[in-house]
């Protein structure tokens, strides 16, 4: 398989991190706006009001933690070679590839498939500190690391 250059997958995983937490802010305004309208004009026996406000706590916890999570990426230096599985490691095995950074959706980058993985992940933990050619199981499952950079 073809190194992807960690500077491609660190910007990937970057730029989908910041798009989703936009998508939140977004929600939490249209939220914020949603109540609004209705303290405002308050109809007879609207309960709503009260969920609106749980979910909109819901979101903006979320977002927090979200960008919590960008800033675990800005702490990644995108040049630094790993030689075992850490933060900021891209990790390659004979079955799936991995990025050590957040939890992340599939990255799709120059045709590769990705997964971002967060140190809180039990498949980090798995494979923390491994290098090439070592191995490690997960749910009955066992992976080879092919490259590690």
């Amino acid at each position: 398989m073809m190194r992807i250059p960690k500077a491609q997958i660190f910007e990937a995983c970057k730029l989908k991190q910041e798009q989703i937490i936009s998508d939140f802010k977004t929600e939490i305004s249209n939220l914020k706006s949603e109540i609004y309208d209705r303290d405002v004009i308050p109809s007879q026996g609207d309960s709503s009001s009260s969920e609106r406000h749980q979910v909109l706590l819901r979101y903006e916890q979320e977002l927090e933690h979200l960008e919590q999570e960008l800033g675990v990426l800005d702490s990644i230096s995108a040049e630094k070679i790993c030689e075992t599985v850490e933060l900021g490691a891209v990790v390659i095995t004979d079955s799936l590839s991995f990025f050590v950074s957040i939890s992340a959706e599939e990255l799709n980058v120059n045709g590769g498939k990705i997964f971002g993985i967060s140190v809180q992940a039990p498949l980090y933990k798995a494979m923390k500190g491994k290098k090439k050619g070592d191995t490690f199981s997960i749910n009955q499952k066992q992976y080879e690391i092919l490259d590690v950079y």
